[in-house]
């Protein structure tokens, strides 16, 4: 079941608390799952067909796991359709997941200077 909207602007209210009380890490991760959540309903919204298999395509909105590379192709389609700026809000949360999550390497400031290309992609769900 997808989060709702009042999830997800709730999730960005603990990103910025997170952000306040320097939990960059914590963040980064919240930021970059509240986009994933975005490019899911975008790809169900516009009826994405995603490959899972050779040859094999099928409707978003049948998809229960995402892989990275379903997400990464669902991004790749939706900026066809809603521009480039969404694709830069999913490239900056995929970093944000890397390197602010993963990797530990981002501080609070760094995160912060991404926040706005992210909420480019917010901004296609309504969420800002």
């Amino acid at each position: 079941m997808r989060p709702s909207n009042d999830d997800l602007q709730k999730l960005l209210k603990e990103i910025k608390e997170e952000l306040s009380t320097s939990d960059p890490i914590q963040a980064s991760e919240k930021l970059y799952k509240v986009a994933e959540e975005c490019v899911k309903t975008l790809a169900i919204k516009y009826n994405v067909k995603i490959k899972v298999r050779k040859d094999q395509y099928v409707d978003a909105s049948l998809i229960e796991s995402w892989s990275s590379y379903m997400l990464f192709q669902a991004v790749e389609k939706l900026s066809n359709i809603l521009g480039k700026d969404l694709e830069e809000g999913w490239n900056t949360a995929w970093e944000l997941h890397l390197r602010g999550f993963h990797e530990n390497e981002l501080t609070t400031d760094e995160i912060l200077d991404r926040i706005v290309d992210v909420q480019k992609l917010l901004a296609f769900c309504g969420l800002i």
